[in-house]
Formats: structure tokens, sequence, C-alpha cells
């Protein structure tokens, strides 16, 4: 390779200039690491970093980064995905942002589904609102007289977008399949009762969607699952007095209502693990005393359950 010096290096390649330490003795480029590379990309812009990773993915071809380096990399990063093919996966990445972008533009249908997209943390949630807003569409609820054809073009083609993103996460059929509420014996007022005595000690949503999960209808598409406070036993605990009281039916599926109808309190998703947890946990976990105890705390939950009852005429 032709002598050159690190100046004349970062001048041909302007754009990655930045992210060039410097030459080893070929006069062949040594990168900064791979993480820090990811970094400084990440925080770029979406046509920045297209930019950026062209040049890398250029510089790869020309064989201009040093073999040192590189053996380096492959070290640290293992060699089944090669520098030049992270990049390039990189790359068709900030080209997909791209297009989402430039096909949410400034159209406020698809804006509008896409901020309530971002308050939806269950996956299979996003998935059955988005099956709802296709179904939407093609019956032609979009398609009024202020609504160009190429809108509703884009519409469709967002929904398809985001359906096939989280269908990577969750299998799904062709088939819209709501979540339903409870199926339970509470009056308004008892519901009204209950949500009082439970927000900000116990649950942290807002009454519309608590007063959700006490229908025994399809969740309304854009439910945002209640913030559970106390601990993931407390919780079991709360919904299994309630189906032996008969609020709601004995047959429900406790862990399945759990994590359709709740996150915890960093609003994250519950895990498999609750409904074993309602029996206890370490050492004594399985034993009959530890099947009889109770979770911390609910003593309260027993009385807001318990002054559900309506008085004795």
């Amino acid at each position: 390779m032709k002598e050159i010096s690190l100046s004349q290096f970062k001048s041909a390649y302007d754009n990655i200039a930045d992210l060039v330490v410097s030459l080893d003795i070929e006069h062949k480029a040594i990168l900064k690491p791979r993480n820090e590379i990811v970094i400084y990309i990440d925080g770029k812009s979406v046509h920045e970093r297209q930019i950026i990773l062209d040049e890398l993915i250029e510089v790869c071809n020309l064989q201009v980064i040093s073999e040192t380096y590189l053996e380096i990399d492959r070290n640290e990063h293992g060699h089944k995905v090669s520098l030049e093919s992270y990049f390039k996966a990189k790359l068709k990445t900030a080209e997909s942002e791209q297009r989402y972008i430039e096909l949410c533009g400034d159209d406020e249908i698809v804006n509008k589904i896409a901020t309530k997209l971002k308050r939806l943390v269950n996956k299979k949630l996003k998935i059955n609102y988005l099956l709802k807003e296709k179904e939407k569409y093609l019956k032609g609820v979009y398609d009024h007289d202020f609504l160009e054809e190429i809108k509703k073009e884009r519409i469709y083609l967002f929904i398809e977008r985001e359906l096939e993103h989280w269908g990577k996460y969750t299998e799904i059929t062709n088939q819209y399949q709501p979540i339903k509420g409870f199926q339970n014996s509470l009056k308004p007022p008892q519901i009204e009762q209950l949500y009082t005595q439970l927000q900000n000690n116990y649950i942290n949503t807002d009454k519309d969607h608590f007063k959700a999960i006490f229908k025994n209808e399809p969740l309304p598409p854009d439910y945002v699952p209640i913030c559970w406070l106390k601990s993931n036993r407390l919780l079991g605990y709360f919904i299994e007095e309630l189906a032996k009281k008969r609020f709601v039916d004995m047959e429900t599926n406790i862990n399945k209502a759990i994590k359709e109808y709740f996150i915890d309190k960093n609003k994250e998703p519950f895990t498999d693990s609750i409904k074993q947890n309602r029996s206890g946990s370490g050492s004594n976990k399985g034993s009959v005393s530890n099947k009889e105890s109770k979770p911390k705390g609910h003593e309260k939950i027993d009385s807001i359950l318990t002054n559900l009852y309506p008085p004795l005429q």
C-alpha cells in the first residue's frame, strides 16, 4: 500500500475520521474497538449512520483495515460474524429505520397508531391492536373524503410492517383473538370502591383501564397493563382471593390473568414463576406449613376484599 499519513487517510475517509485511531506499519487503519464504534454510530441520526456505515463497509472491501486489528476483533467477537458483515447488518437496520420514518412522515393517523402502540408493553396486546386496526382499514373505516389514497396505503403498510416486526416475538394467527377481562360478579360501585382502595397503594393505573379488566369483553385497543406496586406473591394472592370469594370466576387461570392484565413496579411483564411463588419460597418451599402461609401484607388485601361484600340487611 502506498505510504500515506494518518491525516491523509482521515481526509480520504472523512466520514469515519473520528473512528480511525492510527495506521499500522503497512499504513492500514487501526480503528476504535467495535463496541466503541457502535456507541458512536448509535449516537448519530439515521441518515448519518447510513453514511458512516457505507464508508466503513467500503474500507473493509478495499482491505485497508489493519490485519492485526481485524484479528483482535475476531478473537473478541468470534469468527462467525466478520466486522464487514456486522457493519452490513447495521446498515440494513438503519435503512429499515429510514423507510420507517419516511413511511410515518406527518401522517396523523399513522402517528396516532404509533403513539398507542408505544404505550402497549405486552407484545400480544400490540399484535391484537394492530390486527384490529388492519381489520378497520380493510373495512374502509379510514376511507374518508379528506384522506388521500396514498395515505390509506401508508396506513396499511405501516400496520403490516409493525405486525411483521412483533410477529417475530409472538406466534399469532391471522384471526383477531382479543384478550378479555375477568368473568366476574362485581357491580360498578364495588369496582369503583376496589379501585379507590388499591390506587397508589397497590396499583398505578387509569380508572378506565382498571374497569376494563372487570368486563367480560375484549380489552380496549389502547389498554395499558396495570402496574402492580407490591410483591409478585401478593398479586397472586389478591387474584386468588378474588376467585375464592367468587368475585371473579373460580376457574380463572391466575397466572394467565396476571401476565395479561398486569406489569410489575418496574413496568416489566411478569414471569411464569408467579403462581409457584404464591405458595412460598426458600428452604421450606413445598412444605405444608409453607403452603398454608400467606404473603406479607395479606391482611390489608383481606380487609379490602371483605369490605366489598354488601352489608347485611
